[in-house]
């Protein structure tokens, strides 16, 4: 599976579950979305952080970076937004992905959702991790 299938699939089980459990009241495309921003922008994060722990930049850590941390952040979040608004959301885009995942079979469900959990574990744990090394 791609990354960028990932968060495609990542968009669809959101949206399935939303709309299970709240059905269209709480607009589950939105939520979808926020999820997967959300997510993207952790990896764009650790990718950053990978980036400063091997010494490439410099834009993290450090007294003289304190006020652009906070900037950075939105700014990661505000094109995490944007970029999945526009490859899911706009023209609704996320009911061709309804169609594409509604007949997969169990198994496939399984392991797609096992590599979703993999790769969500991974993208959380992994930058704890490194602010860990990189503190200590």
């Amino acid at each position: 599976m791609k990354v960028m299938g990932i968060f495609e699939y990542m968009y669809y089980r959101l949206y399935a579950w939303n709309l299970r459990k709240w059905k269209k009241s709480d607009y589950p495309e939105g939520n979808a979305l926020i999820g997967v921003s959300f997510v993207m922008s952790m990896n764009v994060a650790l990718v950053l952080l990978v980036l400063e722990y091997a010494g490439v930049i410099r834009i993290m850590f450090g007294e003289e970076h304190q006020d652009h941390r906070k900037v950075l952040a939105i700014s990661i979040y505000v094109i995490s937004l944007l970029i999945s608004y526009f490859h899911f959301c706009r023209k609704k885009k996320y009911r061709k992905l309804v169609q594409k995942y509604a007949h997969e079979s169990k198994k496939e469900r399984f392991w797609k959702t096992l590599i979703l959990w993999l790769f969500f574990l991974f993208s959380l744990f992994s930058g704890y991790i490194l602010v860990y090394l990189m503190k200590n």
